[in-house]
């Protein structure tokens, strides 16, 4: 018999580290595979939307606590489903969602900056640079990235999480002395892995960033590492099956 569940992480502590506020009328691109949900009854799946599939956010149903999205098909056919925010990398509005292409005011003030631990190729010398813009002064030289760190400071609080499994395609740098660009970061996606077998089953917690790139679970802010996250495992009905909290290490 196979069973399917339905995981939900419930972040306490990782207010700082918000995904991007959402825009109604905004076109998201399917950064992975995201359920989609019957509008007119949010607890039955549906289907999926595949990866960089695009995707018009219509409104935020309260109610179910999900986006009602528009797929339109290149033969001018129109889907709507309702897809979780945290799929689409989104935060749900709060009251504060704005139309058009203005940014949040709440995003005013929130500064991200970059370091990246550079490792010269055939040596032994490492170099860090930082960027706030996406844009590393490196020089000429070939380089491979060793560890990278995401800093937001956003109201007198400086958020830090750090990574060091970049995908292949960006971890080498060759470096003429022109600027390097490189932006991670934001948009954040939390991506459990599940599996089962003997009788449990084992969840393990991914923070993946813009790249796909991964960073340690554990966040810390002002120096500070927070409490490790919690979740709630629920059957397709949205029954709590199981809760517990993740453990670092």
């Amino acid at each position: 018999m196979r069973i399917k569940f339905l995981f939900l992480l419930i972040l306490l502590g990782w207010g700082g580290l918000s995904f991007l506020p959402v825009v109604l009328g905004e076109t998201v691109e399917c950064a992975r595979r995201v359920e989609a949900f019957d509008c007119r009854n949010p607890s039955r799946q549906i289907g999926f939307f595949e990866p960089a599939t695009d995707l018009e956010i219509e409104e935020y149903v309260t109610a179910a606590k999900m986006f009602r999205v528009c797929f339109r098909a290149p033969d001018g056919t129109e889907i709507r489903a309702l897809c979780r925010p945290e799929a689409l990398g989104k935060t749900p509005p709060g009251g504060n969602a704005v139309a058009g292409n203005k940014p949040a005011a709440a995003m005013s003030g929130v500064r991200t900056e970059v370091d990246l631990l550079l490792a010269r190729f055939f040596g032994l010398d490492k170099k860090t640079v930082s960027s706030a813009t996406g844009q590393f002064d490196v020089p000429a030289g070939s380089y491979e990235v060793s560890i990278y760190q995401v800093r937001k400071i956003m109201a007198g609080r400086q958020w830090t999480l750090v990574g060091s499994s970049l995908p292949g395609q960006y971890r080498k740098i060759k470096s003429t002395g022109e600027p390097v660009s490189l932006r991670l970061g934001e948009d954040l996606r939390i991506c459990p892995q599940v599996s089962i077998g003997e009788g449990m089953v084992w969840i393990n917690c991914r923070l993946r960033g813009s790249l796909n790139e991964e960073y340690r679970a554990a966040v810390v802010e002002n120096g500070q590492v927070h409490a490790a996250p919690k979740f709630q495992v629920m059957d397709e009905s949205g029954r709590v099956m199981a809760s517990g909290q993740f453990e670092f290490g």
